[in-house]
């Protein structure tokens, strides 16, 4: 891809952010107050904005169903408030826009244009100024200062405590049986007849049957199977049970390495397996889930810290909903 068709792709980005960001403006005349936070008050249009951006434009008008609507705008409501609040608490703490962090994201936002006058001819047509935008961003920069500072610091876990949580729950750690394979496939039409069906396996069969006689799996592979790995002779890698389908994992279960499985019947078609090495379940070591197992467990924590928070927030706050 060019630059120049990545630079187009960014910029259709950005308008379409901006369309989405000035919706509510340019389109809705009905500004209502839905819904009050401690004074502050959510306008109509702060949700009907906030909705845009949940769900595409055109959906929004044509495909969603009334039922579907109502339901998205509720929960677009109940997320607004909590922002609110999430808004109101920073502000309580003294949190500060970091002012670099927004010019740098505003900048972003205007660089995909070829001039500044491109730029706010676009946000005159989404209804909207360059200084509601950096609000906005302002705001949202704020938010997220106070999500870090509350959520996300809070959920860190230390690595003494990543490596107690692995120790305890080793047997979660286990790297599967895999089997590494060659295959032959006959591929069977979904429409096809019982004859038809029947001459194929009676194909597979007679190949099985060379196979067995020595030729080499290989090379039949190349002559015969009807997938991509024929180019391969067969190879298909390492794979684990949970990896094939279930009358595969059967036919293997019970075979050798060195040994071929018999003609294995499908939805697909008839497949044959040649097993070529088993490797046994093996324990993970720590530094190989390390990571992973680091990411799932804060992401935990932050999700439960987030509801108590917003569940905190929402116990001592006023809010009124018409």
């Amino acid at each position: 891809m060019t630059d120049a068709h990545e630079g187009m792709i960014m910029k259709k980005a950005v308008i379409g952010f901006l369309l989405l960001l000035g919706f509510a403006v340019a389109a809705l005349a009905d500004d209502a107050v839905v819904a009050t936070v401690n004074g502050a008050q959510i306008r109509n249009a702060d949700l009907q904005k906030y909705m845009a951006e949940k769900i595409p434009y055109i959906a929004f008008h044509k495909t969603v169903s009334e039922e579907k609507m109502k339901a998205l705008r509720e929960e677009a409501l109940q997320e607004l408030i909590d922002k609110e609040l999430q808004y109101q608490a920073a502000e309580k703490k003294g949190i500060k826009p970091d002012e670099g962090t927004v010019e740098h994201k505003l900048a972003g936002m205007r660089a995909q244009f070829k001039s500044d006058k491109e730029f706010h001819e676009a946000l005159a047509k989404a209804g909207l100024t360059e200084q509601g935008i950096k609000q906005q961003l302002s705001r949202d920069n704020i938010v997220q200062q106070f999500l870090d500072a509350e959520v996300v610091k809070k959920a860190a876990i230390s690595d003494a405590d990543l490596a107690a949580y692995y120790e305890a729950n080793r047997e979660k750690y286990l790297a599967p049986e895999r089997w590494k394979l060659r295959e032959m496939f006959f591929k069977v039409p979904a429409d096809a007849t019982k004859e038809e069906r029947a001459k194929k396996k009676e194909k597979a069969e007679e190949v099985l049957a060379r196979a067995k006689k020595g030729e080499d799996f290989g090379l039949l592979a190349w002559e015969f199977s009807e997938d991509d790995y024929k180019y391969k002779s067969g190879d298909v890698g390492y794979l684990h049970r949970d990896m094939l389908l279930p009358e595969i994992e059967k036919a293997l279960v019970n075979v050798d390495p060195g040994e071929m499985t018999g003609v294995i019947e499908t939805i697909y078609g008839y497949y044959i397996f040649y097993l070529e090495t088993k490797l046994p379940t093996r324990q993970l070591a720590f530094e190989e889930v390390r990571e992973k197992l680091k990411k799932e467990i804060q992401q935990k924590r932050e999700k439960e810290l987030k509801s108590r928070l917003l569940e905190d927030l929402r116990s001592g706050a006023r809010i009124s909903v018409p």
